[in-house]
């Protein structure tokens, strides 16, 4: 099944050969890519994701993040119209995975075996040590106060029920969609 790439990009600190590199490898790993770019975002940069990559870019106007997560995945329903793993991840999570741990990306999304629903993956550790300590205190503070609302999420499966508070500190959604 075909692995899709959803993100968001708001102003990554990037220089644009990097860049280049960088989209070319994520286009060899996913077999589609659509972002959402916010203008906030250095004309230089949404030039070179629009014009010179195969991603499907869509450029917005910076209403939160949320905002533009929905308008990623359906900027993507509009457009996918076979079956597919959508996998969401913020644009500046894959500039880090590409750059400090690109093989481990490139297996997990090629051993991608999804039967159905919702699947939450943990990062693993060597993928969390990869990011700065600001965002993985903004997790961690996410995940604590978010197990205030919500005693309990489906991990993995519909059948496997954890508490919250005992799941790893990060989280990452993926949808697998029928088509």
């Amino acid at each position: 099944m075909k692995t899709v790439l959803l993100a968001t990009i708001h102003h990554p600190n990037i220089s644009l050969p990097q860049l280049k590199q960088i989209t070319a490898a994520t286009t060899k790993i996913f077999s589609a890519v659509y972002v959402t770019i916010s203008t906030v975002t250095s004309p230089e940069i949404t030039q070179l994701l629009t014009e010179e990559t195969d991603f499907h870019c869509q450029v917005i106007t910076p209403h939160g993040a949320a905002d533009a997560r929905r308008k990623v995945l359906d900027f993507c329903l509009q457009d996918v119209d076979y079956q597919a793993n959508l996998f969401y991840c913020d644009f500046d999570k894959v500039l880090t995975a590409m750059l400090t741990a690109r093989q481990t990306l490139k297996i997990f999304v090629a051993q991608l075996q999804l039967t159905s629903g919702y699947c939450i993956i943990g990062r693993n550790a060597e993928v969390m040590a990869s990011y700065p300590a600001t965002w993985r205190e903004t997790e961690a503070i996410t995940n604590k106060a978010a197990a205030v609302f919500f005693p309990y999420l489906i991990w993995i499966s519909r059948r496997d029920v954890v508490p919250l508070a005992k799941m790893p500190l990060d989280i990452l959604w993926r949808i697998r969609m029928n088509g």
